[in-house]
Formats: C-alpha cells, sequence, structure tokens
C-alpha cells in the first residue's frame, strides 16, 4: 500500500493512530519486545541445592544436585540442611560448590511421595490485587509456600523474586494463552488457607506470560480484549 498508494497509506496511517490512541513506533517496538520475549525458554528463580540419598548406590559425587522447589514440594520427601553441612560435604565430594551458592535453600532429599503433595504459594500483601491487576513483571517479596516447612517460607519470603502476577486462576490461564502442560506457572492466593484466585510465574516464564497477555483487561473490567 505505501508502494502504489502512498498518500492513502500515510492517511490510513493517521486514521489508525488517532482512533485508538497509539503510533504505528510504538506498535512496531512492542512486536518486535514480544518476539523476544516469546523466543525465551523458562528457568526458575527457585532452586534448591539437593543431596540426594534416595538411591544407596549412587556415587557420593553424583548426590549433589539442583532442583526446582515446586517439583521438591509436589513430589519428594525432605529433610532442611544448614548450608555450611552442605558446602562442606559438596567440598569434600571434590565438587566446586559456586553452583550452589545462590540455592533458595538446601535441602536433604530422602524419598519420593506416593502423591502429590496439594500446596500453593502465597502472599499476604494487601496490593497484591493492584500487583496483579498491573499487567507488569516486578519483584515480589514477601511470598511463601503452603508446604514444606517454616525455613523454607522465610528464606523465600525474604528474597526479591522477578515475577508476574495474573489477576486470572491458573486454569483459565492454561486454557486462553494454550500455555504446555510443563511451564511454570503457580497457583497463588493472598490467604494462606485460601482459594489460589491468581497465578504466579517466575523468570523468563513471567517475562514470556507478560508478553501473552499484555492486551487483557484485569478481572474486574469488563470481557476480555482479544
Amino acid at each position: 500500500m505505501q508502494q502504489q498508494y502512498p498518500e492513502a497509506a500515510a492517511k490510513f496511517e493517521a486514521d489508525i493512530e488517532q482512533a485508538l490512541g497509539i503510533t504505528i513506533k510504538q506498535m512496531y517496538a512492542q512486536l518486535f519486545r514480544c518476539k523476544e520475549k516469546r523466543s525465551f525458554r523458562g528457568i526458575s528463580q527457585l532452586d534448591c541445592g539437593i543431596y540426594d540419598i534416595t538411591n544407596p548406590d549412587e556415587p557420593e559425587k553424583e548426590r549433589f544436585k539442583t532442583y526446582n522447589l515446586p517439583s521438591l514440594l509436589s513430589n519428594f520427601h525432605f529433610e532442611l540442611m544448614a548450608s555450611t553441612e552442605f558446602m562442606e560435604r559438596a567440598k569434600k565430594a571434590g565438587l566446586a560448590t559456586s553452583r550452589f551458592e545462590k540455592a533458595l535453600c538446601y535441602l536433604k532429599l530422602t524419598g519420593y511421595r506416593e502423591l502429590r503433595e496439594d500446596w500453593q504459594f502465597y502472599c499476604s500483601r494487601n496490593e497484591l490485587i493492584e500487583i496483579a491487576k498491573s499487567g507488569k513483571v516486578q519483584i515480589l517479596k514477601n511470598l511463601e509456600v503452603t508446604g514444606g516447612t517454616n525455613e523454607i517460607s522465610r528464606k523465600l519470603s525474604n528474597r526479591g523474586l522477578v515475577c508476574f502476577v495474573s489477576d486470572r486462576d491458573r486454569a483459565t490461564l492454561r486454557a486462553k494463552c494454550g500455555l504446555p502442560v510443563h511451564f511454570q506457572a503457580y497457583a497463588l492466593s493472598d490467604r494462606f488457607d485460601g482459594k489460589p484466585n491468581y497465578t504466579i510465574a517466575f523468570g523468563r516464564s513471567a517475562l514470556l506470560l507478560e508478553t501473552l497477555i499484555w492486551h487483557w483487561k484485569p478481572q474486574q473490567d469488563e470481557g476480555w480484549i482479544c
């Protein structure tokens, strides 16, 4: 259209910008950011240092691993370890401990659950609804979990986490966005024993989710923008 009818193209562009209150350049920039974020693969900020004793025949050096906290809470039995004990064991096994230094916590893996544990994230901050309505990735503190130990929740609460909070529940997001089963988005409530009406994602998963739903209105507004 720009090549064959340049005057009509310019008028059409001006009409669009006036009607929608945007600029074409802004939309091109938004499209570029969306393409960048969609190319990311989800990674977790919730890795824990693991000393695995579930297999007695496993070499000592291979017992030291990192697991994602949500997977641990859902599928394993474990005991809390002091960071000093974990690091000393790792050094004695001949491992470089730098890979474990930023772990959320340190756990001794003792067994597998026959049934998945039912747990959820929760955050008691009064402004959680405003955070969810913002539609922006941000750093969040005071996040806890209903599973595991109080010490895990304490360490989680003290850590600033890059995350995205949606005011839609996880089932709704999965259905609307076509998210795969293993996409790292989790149930979130504003009360310890409350219904999880929110969804939270972390790290690059948070960036991807923000990109997917940046054009949605908050839940309290009328309907969806499609």
